[in-house]
């Protein structure tokens, strides 16, 4: 009688390969759900060192042009500028249009840091372009196969010295409509096969004279 009730109470083998594979289901399952919280905080985490570091990339530029007078605002000339007369090549610095263009330098005069109220005083011309690298067309493609698309150099021209303010940006652009400059930024890190990008805009209202 014992020895029924103890082979009763047991488990064959069928009852402990059932409970292994559902076991190894719900393990596996656990598993995926972990790894896809892991990688979706992993993937947040650059997105969001992407957008400061674009952040931070777009107040040095903003910083840089603030002080431009408006009146010695130039920017470079487009191919439709250059079709309707307004400059001979593109690239030449132009009167500033403000024609709501998008365009990739500004140069311009500014107040003196010294008597920053008194217009009289001004700085040397100075310049912030933003120019592709060597290995970068520009056609929206990763020519260079680094994650990032058609990235390049923002320098600043003073004095006759080129200082290469940020590098490994894949946009830098400029648009002028009456008073209001508008900088616009675009950034990407790239991480684990994957490029996360983030694009800014910062506006300024110019000085008038």
């Amino acid at each position: 009688m014992s020895r029924r009730s103890d082979a009763a109470s047991g488990f064959t083998l069928t009852e402990v390969m059932v409970g292994t594979v559902i076991l190894a289901v719900m393990m596996a399952a656990v598993w995926n759900t972990t790894t896809t919280a892991t990688r979706a905080t992993e993937e947040n985490t650059v997105s969001a060192e992407s957008l400061t570091q674009c952040r931070r990339y777009l107040e040095r530029v903003t910083r840089l042009v603030t002080p431009a007078k408006m009146s010695t605002l130039e920017m470079p000339a487009s191919a439709a500028d250059v079709a309707a007369g307004l400059a001979v090549t593109v690239g030449e610095w132009i009167e500033a249009p403000g024609d709501a263009e998008w365009r990739t330098g500004i140069q311009f005069l500014a107040a003196s840091g010294t008597a920053s109220m008194n217009a009289m005083l001004n700085t040397s011309l100075r310049s912030v372009s933003f120019t592709l690298e060597a290995a970068e067309t520009d056609n929206d493609l990763d020519d260079d196969g680094d994650g990032l698309v058609d990235e390049g150099t923002v320098s600043l021209l003073h004095d006759g010295t080129t200082i290469h303010v940020l590098r490994g940006v894949e946009a830098c652009s400029f648009q002028l409509s009456d008073r209001l400059l508008a900088i616009r930024m675009r950034c990407g890190i790239t991480k684990g096969g994957r490029t996360h990008r983030a694009d800014l805009t910062q506006r300024i209202f110019l000085r008038n004279n």
